[in-house]
C-alpha cells in the first residue's frame, strides 16, 4: 500500500527509496540540493507537486539536513581543538554508512549517511541535576551551572555560536577525583564567525551563553526554591 504523503523524512519505506532513486537517476538531486543550500534548507513553498516527486524532495531534504549537520559539527570540532577532552568531547574522525538497498548504478554519495566519531561522555544531563543530585547544596549547584555557562562562553570566544543551546546540551560527568565536570555537546547547529562584530551580534541573538545559566537558574528556583547567582555574561 502506498504511504501517506505526510510521512516524515528519515522514516523510510521502500516506496520512498524508490522515489529518491528515480529522482537521482533523472539528474534532479543536485538541482534540489543546490536550491536547499541557497535557501538555507527550505523547500519551495510554492511547489504543489504530489506523488513520487514530493516523496523524493522530502528525502532530499533529509539528505541535505543530515550532511549539513555533519559538516557543521566537523567544522566546529576542528575549530574547538583546544577544548577537546576538557569541556567538549574528543573528536576521533568520521565514517560513512551505506543505506540499505542503495543502487549500484548512481553516485553513492546520495545514499550514504555521514557519522561523527567522538568521545562518549558518561554522566547526566544538566537539566536533570535536581533529580540526580538530590539534596545538593546551593554552592555545588552554582559551581556546576556556572562552569557549564563558562564553557559556552569559551566556545563563543573561539568564534563558534550554537543556533540553539540549553541545559540539554550539557552532560555532567565526574573526573578521576570524583569532581563534577560539565561537557558541552551537540555541534550540528553551529556557525563559525571570522568577523568579530558579526560574532558579537550573533552570540546574544542566539542566547549564547546565557540560555544555559538563565534557564537553569529559573529551573532550580522553581524546583527547589533556591536562588542561585549565575553570571550569564553580557
Amino acid at each position: 500500500m502506498q504511504e501517506s504523503i505526510d510521512h516524515q523524512p528519515g522514516q523510510q519505506t521502500l516506496d520512498q527509496e524508490d522515489c529518491w532513486q528515480r529522482f537521482v537517476r533523472h539528474g534532479n538531486s543536485e538541482i534540489l540540493l543546490r536550491h536547499l543550500r541557497k535557501s538555507g534548507g527550505q523547500l519551495d513553498k510554492n511547489t504543489t507537486s504530489l506523488g513520487w516527486i514530493d516523496y523524493a524532495e522530502r528525502e532530499g531534504l533529509y539528505h541535505y539536513r543530515t550532511w549539513d549537520r555533519f559538516e557543521r559539527e566537523e567544522r566546529a570540532y576542528n575549530q574547538l581543538k583546544a577544548l577537546q577532552g576538557s569541556c567538549i568531547p574528543r573528536y576521533y574522525g568520521t565514517y560513512l554508512i551505506d543505506m540499505p538497498n542503495a543502487p549500484e548504478d548512481v553516485d553513492p554519495v546520495y545514499f550514504t549517511v555521514p557519522v561523527i566519531m567522538r568521545q562518549h561522555i558518561r554522566g547526566f544531563k544538566l537539566s536533570m541535576i535536581v533529580q540526580e543530585l538530590t539534596g545538593a547544596q546551593p554552592d555545588v549547584l552554582t559551581e556546576i551551572i556556572q562552569t557549564a555557562t563558562n564553557i559556552a562562553r569559551m566556545i563563543n570566544i573561539l568564534s563558534v555560536v550554537k543556533e540553539e543551546t540549553g541545559p540539554g546540551d550539557v552532560i555532567v560527568a565526574r573526573d578521576s577525583n570524583g569532581r563534577f565536570k560539565p561537557f558541552l555537546c551537540g555541534f550540528g547547529d553551529t556557525m563559525i564567525f571570522s568577523d568579530a562584530l558579526d560574532l558579537k551580534q550573533a552570540a546574544p541573538f542566539f542566547e549564547n551563553p546565557g540560555h544555559i545559566g538563565e534557564v537553569m537558574r529559573h529551573k532550580i528556583k522553581l524546583e527547589t526554591g533556591m536562588e542561585l547567582k549565575i553570571d550569564t555574561w553580557p
